[in-house]
């Protein structure tokens, strides 16, 4: 009994981690939805990429290929929804928990906008400071 037991428990606790995990992987699998034909873009290689399904508000957003050792995304996929025109979206500069700790949210959250950013942000990803001197950019493009 005690064996079936432990059998069961173990199972579960398989069938279930791929519904808690991270959303960082090695994979698209969540959101390549995102993607033409659902198929990322191949050829793209290097030891320090992260595939992020990003979320906010608990719903996905984009499917982004991210360099963290030179802190940029690569690319990012997205569903594109074309709107009215009226209406404006004011939306703060927002960070990648995923980025930062593995214990975070899979939500992006928005960047603390004090003098000093906590420096597990600003060591994976870029951060104000870093457009500083900027003469032209658009953020995220």
């Amino acid at each position: 009994m005690h064996l079936f037991s432990t059998c069961t428990l173990s199972f579960l606790l398989l069938t279930v981690s791929h519904l808690v995990s991270a959303t960082v992987s090695n994979s698209f699998r969540d959101c390549r939805h995102f993607f033409y034909l659902q198929a990322a873009p191949a050829g793209i290689r290097g030891i320090n990429l992260k595939r992020l399904c990003q979320t906010y508000a608990d719903k996905l957003r984009y499917a982004t290929l991210y360099d963290s050792s030179r802190r940029i995304p690569l690319y990012s996929a997205y569903v594109f929804k074309k709107s009215d025109g009226k209406k404006r979206m004011d939306t703060p500069w927002m960070y990648e928990p995923q980025l930062v700790s593995d214990d975070e949210s899979g939500n992006m959250k928005a960047l603390p906008l004090n003098a000093d950013t906590p420096p597990p942000i600003e060591d994976n990803q870029a951060v104000l400071e870093d457009f500083t001197d900027a003469v032209e950019y658009s953020r995220a493009h």
